[in-house]
């Protein structure tokens, strides 16, 4: 088996899209050129969506 078989097909799905639903594994890339929107309920719903486990 080759690591290029372990990839699976993915989505980019926003914050707000994800509400109500989980995800095995999230990716967050955040940075400061929007930093308005930078805020703890903003960051606290995109860890919570994750199963096993995040990345920011």
């Amino acid at each position: 088996m080759t690591e290029l078989d372990e990839v699976t097909l993915a989505y980019a799905v926003t914050v707000h899209k994800s509400q109500g639903s989980e995800y095995g594994f999230v990716v967050a890339p955040f940075t400061m050129q929007h930093y308005m929107m930078l805020q703890r309920n903003l960051l606290y719903t995109c860890v919570t969506r994750a199963k096993k486990s995040w990345y920011l």
